[in-house]
């Protein structure tokens, strides 16, 4: 049965995948960051380049974690259910 512990880590699983998403999709790239009227539509900088690369990955990796520990969650209800 999933616990408290199982929750806070969905929770911050699910954080981390929409602070990544986020930059994926370009906030600091399209609307902009207060002061930081510069960087709009620069899509070639190479941090940024480096940082969506660094996000996408963030978002494989939790994505990959967070269905991992669904699957044993799911597990472990179907065994406490045939008990």
């Amino acid at each position: 049965m999933p616990t408290d512990a199982h929750l806070a880590h969905a929770i911050r699983d699910a954080v981390a995948r929409a602070i990544a998403v986020a930059g994926l999709a370009g906030v600091a790239r399209t609307i902009g960051l207060p002061g930081g009227a510069g960087d709009i539509g620069n899509w070639t900088e190479p941090l940024g380049l480096a940082s969506l690369l660094v996000e996408g990955s963030l978002v494989v990796l939790a994505a990959a974690v967070l269905d991992s520990r669904t699957v044993a969650t799911v597990r472990e209800l179907a065994q406490a259910v045939s008990r």
